[in-house]
Formats: C-alpha cells, sequence, structure tokens
C-alpha cells in the first residue's frame, strides 16, 4: 500500500510540505550567496501544509493566500514543496489570487 503510495503520489496530487529553515527563517529574512535575500515563513509547518494542500498553479509555481500575506511554495524534489511569504508578486499573479476565497 505505502508503496503503491509513493509510485503514484504525483499523479494523485500529493503534496508534502517541508520546511527550508536554512534560507527561510521565521521572523526575518535571510542574507544569503551574494546579495540574495530569502523571505520569511512565518506560518507553522501544519499551517503551511494546510495552506499547500489548497494552493493554486500559477506559472508553474504553486500559490496561496492567508490572511494579509501571499505566499509561495516552490518545488524541492518528489512531491516536497518548502514555501515562503511572497509579497513581491505581479499583477498578473495578484489579480488570480485575489479571485480565490481563501479564509
Amino acid at each position: 500500500m505505502i508503496w503503491h503510495l509513493r509510485f503514484h503520489r504525483k499523479a494523485l496530487g500529493i503534496r508534502i510540505y517541508e520546511a527550508n529553515i536554512k534560507k527561510h527563517k521565521k521572523e526575518r529574512e535571510n542574507y544569503y550567496g551574494r546579495g540574495k535575500v530569502a523571505s520569511p515563513m512565518d506560518l507553522s509547518d501544519l499551517e503551511a501544509q494546510e495552506l499547500l494542500n489548497r494552493a493554486i498553479w500559477i506559472k508553474n509555481r504553486l500559490y496561496a493566500r492567508k490572511g494579509t500575506h501571499n505566499y509561495a511554495f516552490q518545488h524541492t524534489g518528489n512531491c516536497i514543496y518548502h514555501g515562503y511569504i511572497a509579497d513581491d508578486l505581479g499583477d498578473d499573479i495578484l489579480s488570480v489570487l485575489y479571485r480565490e476565497k481563501w479564509d
């Protein structure tokens, strides 16, 4: 049974949230690399998983909205995603997000 789920989880739409705590700190932006800044992730792992389950595909990435923040979920591998606050989204992505009912 478990092997069957592992084999078909992508086709079944199974998404697994895994925090990237080295890159996306909880309370602050994180500077890494040459001039790069990673946005924070302020949700608990459970909240992030619940939001990831409801996230929608826009331009090859999963996005969702909770409260006053927009979130992006980046594919890490297999069916695993990590997420972060994405407050710098373009109008094309925002217009799709605002059409959905999130809360």
